[in-house]
C-alpha cells in the first residue's frame, strides 16, 4: 500500500511518524505480528456501527487483524497529538474495547505476536506467549522496534491493556453508548 492511500485513515490529522514507518517496513516484511496489518480503508472498517459524523471523525481507522478486528485511534477531545491517542480494537461480533493508552503501547502489544482475544467483556490475550509459532518476519520486526523506536518486547501484554483500561474504559464506553449499543 502507498501512503497515500494510508493517509486517508486520518481525516484531519497526519498518520504519525511511527506508522509511516510502520508501513514502510511492512511493505517490505509483510508477516510481521501475527495477521496484523495496516490497511487504507478507514471508516469503511466500522460504518456498519454507525455513520453519525461525530463516529466516524473520532475514530480513525487504520489497521486490521488475521481475526477481522479493526484498529482505531480514538479522538477523545482532550486535543492530544495523534501519537498519544487511545487505540481500540473493534471486534462486530464481540465487542469494541480500549487496548492500548498510544501507538507506543499496541506496538509492544504487537511484539507478542499473537491476535489479541476479544470477547464482550474485555480484550485480552490468552495464550501463552512463549509457546507460538512466530510470524515469518517477526524477528525482523523486534529488531526493527528496538534499533528505530526503543520498544522492547513485552512480556506481560494483559497489563498494557489493563493500564490502558483503568485510564479510558470509563470515558470511552461512555462516548460510545451514544453511537453504538454494546451487546449483552
Amino acid at each position: 500500500m502507498n501512503l497515500y492511500d494510508f493517509e486517508q485513515n486520518f481525516g484531519n490529522y497526519y498518520p504519525p511518524k511511527i506508522l509511516v514507518d510502520l508501513l514502510d517496513f511492512q511493505n517490505k516484511y509483510y508477516n510481521y505480528a501475527k495477521g496484523f496489518g495496516l490497511f487504507g480503508e478507514g471508516t469503511l472498517a466500522i460504518q456498519h456501527l454507525s455513520i453519525t459524523s461525530e463516529f466516524l471523525e473520532r475514530l480513525l481507522c487504520f489497521a486490521n487483524d488475521e481475526k477481522g478486528s479493526t484498529f482505531a485511534f480514538w479522538e477523545d477531545s482532550t486535543k492530544k497529538d495523534i501519537k498519544e491517542m487511545p487505540i481500540i480494537i473493534i471486534a462486530d461480533k464481540e465487542g469494541i474495547h480500549i487496548v492500548a493508552e498510544n501507538i507506543k503501547q499496541l506496538l509492544q502489544l504487537l511484539s507478542c505476536d499473537i491476535a489479541i482475544s476479544v470477547n464482550r467483556d474485555k480484550a485480552y490475550f490468552n495464550k501463552d506467549i512463549a509457546n507460538h509459532t512466530k510470524s515469518l518476519h517477526h524477528d525482523i520486526f523486534i529488531q526493527w522496534l528496538k534499533e528505530n523506536y526503543q520498544i522492547e518486547p513485552n512480556n506481560n501484554p494483559n497489563q498494557i491493556i489493563a493500564t490502558a483500561q483503568n485510564k479510558y474504559k470509563t470515558d470511552f464506553n461512555n462516548w460510545l453508548q451514544n453511537f453504538v449499543k454494546q451487546k449483552s
